[in-house]
């Protein structure tokens, strides 16, 4: 039987840091050519849950449930990046075309960039845990 002593693991601060570029990742979204509404909630939700997991290190239990933190916003994240490109396939095919300029798409690419960073941070989160468990 394994037992959480509830001390922090390097996917605690990977989450975390994954949820902060995740919330900048929203920011540089504002400036993309096309937008989706959805992109914006979906962003939020990594925040949510490591807001969840902060709250969950305080509290006394067991603590196996925190360490789905990573895969779970992983696979919003993947969500998120796959969502928002749908809108972009377009433009895309404008700049190949040579109908855009690259300086249109730029923003995206960043963005696309931002979200691909924190999805890897969350899948290596998710192969690390965010807290220790011991056996007994």
């Amino acid at each position: 039987m394994k037992k959480t002593t509830g001390e922090k693991k390097i996917g605690f601060y990977l989450v975390m840091a994954a949820a902060v570029l995740s919330l900048v990742s929203m920011l540089i979204y504002r400036t993309v050519l096309s937008q989706l509404g959805m992109v914006y909630g979906l962003s939020v939700i990594p925040a949510i849950v490591a807001v969840l997991v902060l709250a969950g290190m305080k509290m006394t239990g067991a603590k196996e449930l925190l360490n789905w933190a990573g895969p779970v916003n992983a696979v919003v994240t993947a969500l998120t990046a796959i969502i928002s490109c749908s809108i972009m396939l377009d433009a895309f095919g404008y700049v190949v075309s040579g109908l855009y300029q690259f300086s249109q798409i730029q923003s995206y690419v960043i963005y696309a960039a931002v979200v691909a960073i924190a999805m890897i941070l969350n899948i290596a989160a998710g192969f690390t845990g965010i807290v220790e468990e011991n056996e007994i």
